[in-house]
């Protein structure tokens, strides 16, 4: 029995040492972005004066390159897909850290991003920070289902399932990214089995109290807080029924807010690839009705 717990503890202790090893190979390659939004450690020197913020929402709509071009204001959209005001709040505060406050913050609110999501959605993307924590992160995502405290401590046991970012960490190479300042363009077409499965979602009017903390933080370092309304596909916008009480509760904090969704005729499925976001043609879109929205325009000069 000895014999076979000592022989037990000698096969725990080679894993041990192998993950050990390895986790030193991975670190070596801490710099190597494997994914679009494992860029935490990358948001230095970019000191953007208009900072555009929220999800998938955010960075497949709002183009940063032609908000630039009409403000004169250079433009960055920092999010992480699918993620919410909870933690792309503390991405913000982990940008200024390097960073200059921004002139503007522009936050895109809808009902998915004024939410605090249950589950560690795109794990892949925090998995390299998880086991030294260098840049603070842990906290805020052990708010999430999906994280284990065997990860801060265990050398490569935070990898388990995510094969294809440790062969990315090991060998030093990321894929191609696809966000210019933040922005990527999809050239996709309507999915309508996809589109048939979104089902409108209202509001948690609970969450508000997570933007009036955001309108804090910002006034104090002197940061204009913007807010925008981006297109959907009509159908689904039309089954949210609490926006009205959003918008009141947005004039009563004196936050610009400017709708770019409500009055327009988000009825052509060609300018969408799922009934919450726009494709390239429908970007293209956006872009002219942004034009001609002088007040917002003025608003980031």
């Amino acid at each position: 029995m000895t014999k076979f717990v000592f022989k037990i503890l000698g096969v725990i202790l080679i894993l041990l040492l192998s993950a050990f090893v390895l986790e030193q190979v991975v670190q070596s390659n801490y710099s190597i972005q494997t994914t679009e939004f494992e860029d935490w450690h990358k948001l230095d020197s970019i000191n953007a004066e208009t900072v555009v913020m929220g999800a998938s929402r955010a960075f497949v709509m709002m183009d940063a390159g032609h908000l630039e071009k009409v403000t004169g204001r250079s433009t960055y959209v920092l999010a992480n897909n699918g993620f919410d005001i909870f933690l792309l709040t503390q991405k913000f505060k982990h940008y200024l850290k390097t960073n200059s406050p921004p002139r503007n913050l522009v936050v895109t609110i809808d009902p998915f991003f004024l939410r605090k999501r249950n589950d560690l959605f795109d794990k892949k993307s925090f998995v390299k920070y998880i086991y030294h924590d260098e840049i603070g992160i842990n906290k805020y995502l052990k708010e999430y289902e999906g994280f284990s405290i065997l990860e801060e401590v265990l050398p490569m046991y935070r990898y388990r399932g995510e094969y294809k970012g440790l062969l990315r960490n090991i060998i030093g190479q990321g894929p191609k990214l696809k966000r210019v300042n933040g922005f990527e363009r999809r050239y996709k077409q309507w999915d309508a089995t996809y589109s048939k499965s979104q089902e409108p979602i209202d509001y948690i009017l609970d969450e508000f109290y997570r933007l009036i903390e955001l309108k804090d933080f910002c006034d104090s370092l002197k940061i204009k807080m913007i807010g925008v309304n981006m297109p959907m596909y009509q159908t689904f916008y039309d089954g949210i029924s609490n926006e009205n009480e959003i918008i009141n509760l947005l004039d009563s904090m004196k936050i610009p807010y400017y709708d770019f969704n409500t009055g327009y005729n988000w009825t052509d499925t060609d300018l969408f690839y799922n009934k919450v976001h726009l494709n390239s043609i429908g970007v293209d879109t956006l872009n002219n009705i942004i034009v001609k929205e002088t007040r917002f325009i003025s608003d980031l000069k």
